[in-house]
C-alpha cells in the first residue's frame, strides 16, 4: 500500500470523508452527485382495493432494486403511493445506509413505493446506469457514504440536497463509464440468460416426474391397490393426489431418510453457529452466531453438512433443504428436524431439486396437521409419503442439463465478484 500525503491547504477540513479524494484514481474527477442527478418529477397514485400491486424493494450493498412483495389494494395500509419510472435512482428516504440504493429498470417501471421512499432522476446523458450501480457496490464508497448519513445506529438517513451537493463521486466521461463496466456487463448478460433458462429446465425435470400422459395428453385414472395403503386415513390418501410418472418407482421417504437427534449441552463461553430456513424452498442460511451465555435454550442439536433438514411447522411452506458445508455443526432447537441421507439410493442434486417442485410442498401441506395458524408435520405420515425415485444412474440423466446450468451460474457469480474487484481496483488506488 502506498502512503499519499494530503496537502495542508487542500484541505476543506478534518473530516475523514474529504479523504475520499485522495483514494480516487487521479484520472477521474470528483463530481457532487447533482452532476448526475435531477428532482424527480413522480407520479401519485390512490390505491384500489380490488387491484394487485408491486411494491418495489432495495436491498443493501448496492444489489438494487427488487419485488418485495405483490399484495391486494385491500390489505395496504397507506392509500396513496408513488409510481416508479425507469432511470430513476431509489431508496429509503428514512434508512439510507450500507449502499441500500437501486437503479430503477424497465422491468421494474410502473411498481409502486410509499411516501417513506425517494426517487431521483438519473441524467442518462451523463452517467452510465450500470456504472452508477456498481458504485454502491464497492465496499470503499459505501464506507465514504455512511460517514455523511445521519441519525441513531438502526435509521440512517441522508437529506435529498446533502446527497446532491455533498456526496461526490468519480465521474469519468460516460464512454469511458461503459469500458470500465463492460466487462462486469457481459458477464451479468451470460449469468441472467443462465438464471432464466433454469426454471425451464426445471419444469421440465418436475413433468417428467410427476405429470402422467396418455396419447390424447389427458390425465390418466391413477389406481390404488389396497396392499399399498399405509393406513385409511383421509391424510394419507391426499398424497394421492398427485400425478406421478409411473415409469419410476416410488420410494417411501422413510427409506432414504433417517431421522438424526444429536443432542448437545449449550456451553457459555463457547460460540455457535444458529441457522435459518427461508420459506418456499428459499435454503438454509445462517442465522447468527452467539456465545452459550447468550442462548436461552440449553439443549439443542447438531446439524452437519449433507443433511436434510426441515422445520417441523413450516415444512408445509417449503421451510426444508440441504444443509450447506459452511453450516456444519451449527445448532437448532427442538422445531427443526434433521435427517441423514442414503445418497447410494438417491443423488444429493437429485433430492435438493425434487424438494423444490410444488408437487412435494403439497405433500408436505397433507403431511401437517393442526389449527389454522400453527400447522406440524407429522412425521410418520411424511416419511411413509413416496417420490418418483428412479435408478442413480437414471436420476443423473435426470438432472444433467440442470447441474451443467447450475454449475455455470456458480462459475459465472465467481467471474462477476472478480470483474468487480477489478473495477474497484480501477476506481479507487
Amino acid at each position: 500500500m502506498i502512503l499519499k500525503k494530503v496537502r495542508y491547504k487542500n484541505l476543506e477540513s478534518w473530516s475523514v470523508n474529504i479523504l475520499i479524494g485522495s483514494l480516487i484514481n487521479s484520472s477521474y474527477p470528483l463530481k457532487p452527485f447533482k452532476e448526475v442527478l435531477s428532482k424527480a418529477d413522480i407520479k401519485k397514485i390512490n390505491i384500489e382495493d380490488d387491484k394487485k400491486y408491486r411494491i418495489l424493494g432495495v436491498r443493501s450493498y448496492g444489489k438494487g432494486v427488487y419485488i418485495n412483495r405483490e399484495v391486494m389494494g385491500k390489505d395496504l395500509r397507506m392509500k396513496k403511493y408513488q409510481v416508479a419510472k425507469k432511470n430513476h435512482l431509489f431508496w429509503c428516504k428514512v434508512d439510507t445506509k450500507n449502499g441500500a440504493f437501486g437503479v430503477v429498470t424497465e422491468e421494474f417501471e410502473n411498481t409502486i413505493a410509499s411516501s417513506n421512499m425517494t426517487f431521483a432522476k438519473i441524467k442518462t446523458n451523463v452517467i452510465d446506469l450500470l456504472y452508477l450501480q456498481l458504485l454502491f457496490q464497492l465496499k470503499k464508497f459505501n464506507k465514504y457514504m455512511d460517514n455523511k448519513v445521519t441519525g441513531t445506529t438502526n435509521r440512517k438517513y441522508i437529506k435529498f440536497n446533502e446527497l446532491l451537493n455533498d456526496i461526490k463521486i468519480p465521474l469519468p466521461d460516460i464512454n469511458t463509464q461503459k469500458k470500465l463496466v463492460e466487462k462486469y456487463k457481459k458477464i451479468q448478460q451470460k449469468l441472467k440468460k443462465l438464471k432464466e433458462e433454469y426454471p425451464k429446465l426445471l419444469e421440465e425435470f418436475e413433468s417428467e416426474l410427476f405429470v402422467i400422459k396418455n396419447k390424447e395428453n389427458k390425465s390418466i385414472l391413477h389406481k390404488i391397490q389396497y396392499k399399498d395403503l399405509d393406513n385409511w386415513s383421509v391424510k394419507s390418501l391426499l398424497g394421492e393426489k398427485i400425478n406421478y410418472n409411473l415409469n419410476y418407482p416410488l420410494v417411501k421417504l422413510g427409506e432414504v431418510l433417517k431421522r438424526d437427534k444429536t443432542q448437545i449441552e449449550i456451553q457459555d463461553d463457547i460460540e455457535y453457529k444458529r441457522v435459518t430456513i427461508k420459506l418456499y424452498n428459499g435454503g438454509i442460511f445462517l442465522r447468527d452466531k452467539k456465545f452459550g451465555k447468550e442462548i436461552g435454550t440449553k439443549k439443542q442439536f447438531v446439524i452437519k453438512k449433507g443433511q436434510f433438514l426441515l422445520s417441523k411447522i413450516d415444512a408445509r411452506n417449503g421451510a426444508f433443504g440441504i444443509v450447506p458445508d459452511e453450516l456444519d455443526g451449527a445448532i437448532i432447537t427442538g422445531n427443526f428436524w434433521t435427517y441423514n441421507v442414503d445418497y447410494s439410493k438417491v443423488e444429493p442434486l437429485y433430492l435438493t431439486l425434487i424438494t423444490t417442485t410444488k408437487q412435494f410442498v403439497e405433500l408436505c401441506n397433507n403431511a401437517s396437521s393442526g389449527t389454522t395458524g400453527r400447522h406440524y408435520l407429522q412425521e410418520d405420515v411424511f416419511l411413509n409419503t413416496k417420490i418418483p425415485l428412479p435408478d442413480i444412474k437414471t436420476q443423473k440423466k435426470l438432472i444433467q442439463n440442470l447441474k451443467i446450468n447450475l454449475e455455470e451460474q456458480k462459475f459465472l457469480e465467481k467471474e462477476l465478484k472478480k470483474a468487480l474487484e477489478e473495477f474497484e481496483g480501477e476506481i479507487f488506488e
